[in-house]
């Protein structure tokens, strides 16, 4: 989680990190000791848009796996998506 002011550039660091910026940018973004890319953060994060609307009647967790069903591959039963969420929560 990015908690920065209004207007510093939260969005557009979180753009270019995970690949989604448009324009032009110099150096290099590493994660983990691993240069970004946008498989790299396909494999350990999650983009949530501003505009994304998430249900207030959820807790975090069935949150994270209500997120999981939707962007795991179909193959995933219950379990592993459990498994998922457990790990990537911790």
């Amino acid at each position: 989680m990015v908690l920065i002011f209004v207007g510093s550039g939260k969005t557009s660091l979180l753009d270019i990190i995970s690949s989604r910026f448009n324009g032009k940018v110099t150096g290099k973004v590493y994660f983990n000791n691993h240069l970004c890319t946008a498989e790299v953060i396909k494999q350990c994060a999650a983009y949530v848009m501003q505009a994304d609307r998430l249900l207030h009647n959820l807790t975090v967790r069935e949150t994270l796996k209500f997120s999981g069903v939707l962007r795991l591959p179909g193959t995933y039963n219950s379990h592993e998506i459990e498994a998922e969420v457990r790990v990537n929560a911790n």
